[in-house]
Formats: structure tokens, sequence, C-alpha cells
């Protein structure tokens, strides 16, 4: 028969190893996503609606985000 102590080690080995092999299941998403073409006319849209570019630096910019994609 095993001791109470042995009995709780074992127990604690098995929830660090479930613990592990769940987290290397989880994707985390590390946030180095390209942005969009959408995305990046919208905020170029927005920055000139709020004067933050002009229409010519708007026009030039626009030019930028469609030859890169």
């Amino acid at each position: 028969m095993r001791s109470k102590s042995m009995t709780s080690v074992i127990r604690g080995l098995l929830v660090v190893l479930m613990t592990l092999g769940l987290a290397s299941c989880i994707k985390v998403d590390t946030g180095t996503r390209k942005p969009t073409m959408g995305s990046e006319l919208i905020d170029l849209t927005r920055a000139r609606e709020m004067g933050k570019v002009t229409d010519e630096e708007f026009q030039e910019l626009r030019r930028k985000v469609l030859a890169s994609f």
C-alpha cells in the first residue's frame, strides 16, 4: 500500500504533466500579422478625413499602399 505522501507526489506530477500537455495545444497569437490592404486604405482615409494628411499626401500614400500588395 502506498503512503499518503507518495500518492500526493504522484497526483502533483500528473497535474503538472497534464497542464504542460494542455499548454502545448494552445495557439498563442503573437500579433505579427501584416495589415490587409483594406485596413490600410481605411486607416489612410480616416487620417485624411481627420485632417492628419493632405489630399496630395493621401493620393501618394494610397498609391504606395496599392503598389505594395
